[in-house]
């Protein structure tokens, strides 16, 4: 049976002839290099549980855990591939856009989570916006979203955030042990229609029957730099150094889970 974590890490993906990654350093489309440092605090911690690095350049975008063991996700958006790097056992998993895509519909319809949870499979929400401070707030009787944002400083960074946003909202229903991302993908469409980048983000999500737990408090900090440093082009070098280097593994093994409980995709 499915165990999922209410803890979503953030906004927190090599291939030969597979996945094609631009380069770095190619002036195709600058206008959207950013980089997103972010820290994740679990009810009123102090310090952060998890923290990660998020690199945007060209149509790629690079995430790195600074938490744990070290990972690495690589994300093209041109093709909505993914590649997991997990650099301590130099493996790797590739996912193509519509095999994240069936990994969600074979959630929405696992009869034994749904009845359990419904608000976290259909989450409905109240909307209200205060376009003086940028904050979003989406409500409802078991889960609040506060979002406060702030403008892009382009189009092409913004367009970059959200495609990113959704495909690693999704990419979560890959991974038994998080939570389903269709909250987030609501939070997303908030974000979308406003047009902000978050900077602080709080969910208090309270369980309708106790089976996730009592109420959970989290908070997400995003800090935004509209550029890349040398250091960062450096690790995005790594990264793709990495993609071609790692050895293809299954995607119940990258995670260290049992067969059992990754789902079987249709063939």
């Amino acid at each position: 049976m499915y165990r999922r974590t209410l803890l979503s890490t953030s906004i927190t993906a090599g291939i030969v002839g597979a996945f094609f990654v631009i380069r770095p350093f190619q002036p195709t489309v600058q206008g959207q290099d950013m980089r997103i440092e972010t820290e994740v605090y679990s009810g009123n911690a102090r310090q952060p549980v998890f923290e990660n690095i998020t690199l945007f350049s060209d149509t790629s975008v690079y995430d790195f855990s600074r938490t744990g063991p070290e990972k690495i996700t690589v994300y093209d958006r041109r093709t909505g591939r993914f590649v997991l790097l997990n650099v301590a056992s130099r493996t790797k998993v590739i996912l193509e856009q519509n095999t994240v895509d069936e990994y969600v519909e074979i959630l929405k319809k696992r009869e034994s989570l749904t009845k359990k949870e419904p608000f976290l499979f259909n989450p409905k929400f109240d909307e209200t916006y205060n376009e003086a401070t940028k904050q979003i707030t989406l409500s409802s009787d078991q889960m609040t979203y506060k979002i406060k944002g702030t403008p892009s400083k382009s189009k092409e960074s913004f367009d970059a955030y959200i495609d990113f946003a959704n495909g690693y909202s999704k990419l979560s229903a890959t991974d038994p042990r998080q939570m389903p991302p269709f909250a987030r993908l609501e939070v997303n469409k908030a974000i979308s229609n406003r047009e902000i980048i978050p900077q602080e983000v709080e969910r208090v999500y309270k369980p309708s029957n106790g089976v996730f737990g009592s109420a959970i408090k989290a908070k997400t900090k995003h800090f935004v730099v509209w550029t890349l440093s040398r250091k960062d082009r450096q690790r995005i070098d790594q990264a793709l150094d990495y993609v071609t280097e790692f050895k293809e593994v299954s995607l119940p093994e990258y995670y260290g889970i049992a067969k059992s409980q990754s789902p079987t995709l249709a063939r």
